[in-house]
C-alpha cells in the first residue's frame, strides 16, 4: 500500500509540474508581441493568441476561427503561395505577405510557419510590419523628391554659369566660373549615381559581359578628356567573358574617369585576368598616388582630400558587393601611382 501510494504521489507531481509548465506556455504565447496562430492546412484556425485577434482587428478569438484564414489575405493567390511552399519545405520563414483586417485596412506582416503533426497542422508566428514598410514607402517618396528637386535647381545654376561665361569675364573670374561648374556637376553625378544603386537594389539580374569590349566602350568614351590632358590610356586584351550586373560598367567608367581627372597621371593601364574564382580587372596609373591614411577609408564615401568627393567610389564599391565581388586601392608595383584592383565573382563564367 506504502509503494502504491508513492507511486500515486509522484504521478501527481508530475501532473501538477506538466500543468505549470503548460500555463507558463501559455503565458509566453499570450503576451507575446507577435501574433502566433495553430491551424489546419486546409485553412481552420484552432488557436489564436490576443495579439494575432489584435492584428486582424476582430474582437474575439472566437470571431477570427469562425472568419478563417482565406478572409484574411489580401490577395487569394498568396495563401496558395504559401500553402505550396511549405507543402514542398515544410517551413516558411520571412514570408512577407498584405493581409486584410476585418474593417478592410491592409496590414503588412512578416511570417514563420512550420508543418507539424504529420503535416495536418501549420503552426505560424506573425510580425507586424506594417508601419516598418510605411516609413520605408514615405522615405523612398521623399529620398526620389528631393534628388528631383536638386537636380532641376542644379540644371538652373548650370544655366546661369553658362550664361555668366559669356559675359566677358577676366582669368580669375574664369577659373573661379570652372571651379563652380565642376562643383554642380559633381553633385549631379552623384544623383545619378545614387539612382543607379537604387536601381541596382531593386533589379540583381545579370547579362553577359565581354570584359574586353566593356573596357574598350569605356576608354572610347574618355579619350577625348585623357588626351586632351596628355593622357595615354592603354589597355591590355584578356579574351575573358563573365556574367554580371550591367551597371557594373560604371565602375570601372567611375575609376578611370577619377584617374584622368584627379591622379596627375601620364598613362593609365588597364589589364584582366582570373584566379582564385574572380576575374581581377586593375585599372593602374603613374600619377601622385593617395594619401595611405585616405586609403583606409576611401570607399567609406565620408572621406575629404580623396579624389572626387568620394562617393563616386563609395558607389562603386557598393555596386561590385552586390555583384559579389570586391574592391582593392594600393601602390602599383614599382611603387609609383595608384592600382585599383576590381574582382568580380568568375561563377558562370563565359570564357571563350
Amino acid at each position: 500500500i506504502s509503494g502504491m501510494a508513492s507511486i500515486a504521489l509522484k504521478n501527481f507531481e508530475h501532473k501538477e509540474e506538466r500543468g505549470r509548465s503548460e500555463r507558463r506556455y501559455r503565458s509566453v504565447i499570450e503576451n507575446a508581441a507577435e501574433g502566433i496562430y495553430l491551424s489546419t492546412v486546409e485553412g481552420e484556425i484552432v488557436e489564436a493568441n490576443q495579439s494575432l485577434v489584435n492584428f486582424f482587428g476582430y474582437e474575439s478569438r472566437e470571431e477570427l476561427e469562425e472568419a478563417g484564414i482565406f478572409k484574411t489575405y489580401r490577395d487569394p493567390y498568396d495563401r496558395e503561395k504559401f500553402i505550396k511552399i511549405i507543402l514542398e519545405e515544410g517551413e516558411v520563414r520571412n514570408y512577407e505577405i498584405e493581409y486584410l483586417r476585418k474593417d478592410g485596412e491592409v496590414v503588412v506582416g512578416n511570417e514563420f510557419a512550420v508543418l507539424v503533426e504529420g503535416g495536418r497542422f501549420i503552426e505560424g508566428i506573425i510580425h507586424d510590419i506594417t508601419e516598418l514598410r510605411k516609413a520605408q514607402k514615405k522615405a523612398k517618396f521623399y529620398d526620389s523628391l528631393l534628388r528631383h528637386d536638386m537636380w532641376n535647381k542644379s540644371q538652373v545654376v548650370m544655366g546661369y554659369l553658362e550664361l555668366l561665361s559669356d559675359t566677358g569675364l577676366s582669368v580669375e573670374q574664369k577659373n573661379l566660373l570652372e571651379r563652380s561648374k565642376l562643383a554642380i556637376r559633381g553633385n549631379m553625378e552623384l544623383m545619378v549615381g545614387m539612382k543607379k544603386l537604387h536601381l541596382l537594389e531593386k533589379n540583381q539580374e545579370k547579362e553577359e559581359i565581354d570584359v574586353d569590349e566593356m573596357i574598350g566602350e569605356i576608354t572610347n568614351q574618355l579619350l577625348y578628356e585623357a588626351e586632351r590632358r596628355g593622357i595615354g590610356i592603354y589597355f591590355i586584351p584578356s579574351n575573358i567573358k563573365l556574367e554580371s550586373m550591367p551597371l557594373v560598367k560604371e565602375v570601372f567608367y567611375n575609376i578611370i574617369l577619377n584617374a584622368i581627372i584627379h591622379s596627375e597621371c601620364r598613362n593609365i593601364t588597364i589589364h584582366a585576368g582570373e584566379g582564385d574564382g574572380f576575374c581581377r580587372i586593375t585599372v593602374e596609373d603613374d600619377g601622385i598616388g593617395i594619401d595611405p591614411e585616405i586609403k583606409k577609408e576611401i570607399f567609406n564615401g565620408m572621406v575629404k582630400g580623396s579624389r572626387g568627393n568620394g562617393m563616386g567610389l563609395y558607389l562603386s564599391a557598393r555596386m561590385v558587393e552586390l555583384d559579389g565581388g570586391r574592391i582593392e586601392v594600393g601602390n602599383r608595383r614599382d611603387g609609383r601611382g595608384t592600382a585599383f584592383d576590381v574582382y568580380l565573382p568568375m561563377e558562370n563564367n563565359f570564357k571563350r
